[in-house]
């Protein structure tokens, strides 16, 4: 038997590749979840597509359902353009989607902060990564948690308790102690002692005491603020917070990036946020990272 040329089979294996490579237009009439979503096609019937590049959190998880209403509220009752990549085991089109507005729907997912990128259906895209980047140092929708879960880690537990959303607090800072504790003054009148989560900030008498401080007092003073409960009070009656600007940055994110405090590991163990924030910030030599070994505030 004649064995086939390296043409053929060249031609052979882009044929096959070409197989999911197709692209059509049509209806989506049904969003499931996240990332999963049917399209009608028409003569072409009713397709079941799963989003390229990305992982929404699933049924149970926090953010499952906003994830979703995203997706609806984007496209429901639209027409798209469908860009097939392959199908997974379950027999969904792997798949881009296009808005009618010419924007990518996953992308628009990770933006949002309602998805992460998922690179088990082949590369994801650059813009994707970056994109999730970005989410995760504004605290964009699931960001907003310490420790989100990806999907593919995560184990439904019908007796673990619901998450509670922690306690916000909108008010103005009226005074600032030091690097990492000021003054909440809310709508009531009632002034709240604040202790930022997950940072330590040099204190008196130490190297770059004064420059956190005054970068506490440039960002927050006379500004109005969300802080946002993080466990118990404090030895000293404080509330342990998140602190968010006017602008949206995280206060205490952004200390850690300047320099000018540490990621303190015992309160924020998993905080990715604030550990590459440390670590950038050391090799950047920024703020206290110009000696050569800063004493944190812990070790007296």
């Amino acid at each position: 038997m004649p064995r086939p040329s390296v043409t053929v089979l060249l031609l052979l294996l882009t044929l096959l590749g070409n197989l999911y490579a197709d692209r059509l237009t049509g209806t989506v009439n049904e969003v499931q979840d996240g990332d999963t979503l049917s399209v009608d096609a028409g003569a072409g019937g009713v397709r079941v597509i799963r989003l390229h590049g990305i992982d929404c959190p699933e049924g149970g998880q926090a953010y499952t359902e906003e994830a979703r209403d995203v997706v609806a509220t984007r496209c429901l009752g639209q027409a798209v353009e469908v860009q097939v990549r392959s199908v997974d085991r379950a027999g969904r089109s792997v798949a881009s989607v296009i808005l009618p507005d010419g924007s990518d729907l996953a992308l628009a997912l990770v933006e949002g902060g309602y998805a992460w990128c998922y690179p088990a259906h082949g590369p994801v895209p650059e813009a994707f990564r970056a994109a999730e980047v970005i989410a995760r140092h504004e605290r964009l929708g699931l960001w907003q948690d310490l420790q989100p879960v990806e999907p593919w880690k995560w184990k439904p537990n019908a007796t673990a308790p619901a998450a509670v959303p922690p306690t916000t607090l909108p008010g103005e800072i009226t005074q600032v102690a030091d690097g990492d504790s000021l003054t909440l003054k809310t709508a009531d009148g009632k002034e709240h002692a604040l202790r930022l989560y997950g940072v330590d900030a040099p204190e008196g008498g130490r190297p770059f005491s004064e420059a956190a401080s005054a970068f506490v007092a440039t960002a927050t003073l006379g500004s109005t603020v969300t802080a946002q409960e993080l466990g118990p009070p404090d030895s000293h009656g404080r509330k342990v917070a998140r602190v968010i600007c006017s602008d949206g940055q995280d206060l205490g994110l952004a200390l850690v990036t300047a320099g000018l405090a540490w990621w303190q590991p015992q309160q924020a163990p998993d905080d990715a946020l604030l550990r590459d924030a440390e670590q950038e910030a050391r090799q950047a030599r920024r703020g206290l990272w110009q000696d050569d070994n800063p004493k944190p505030p812990w070790m007296k």
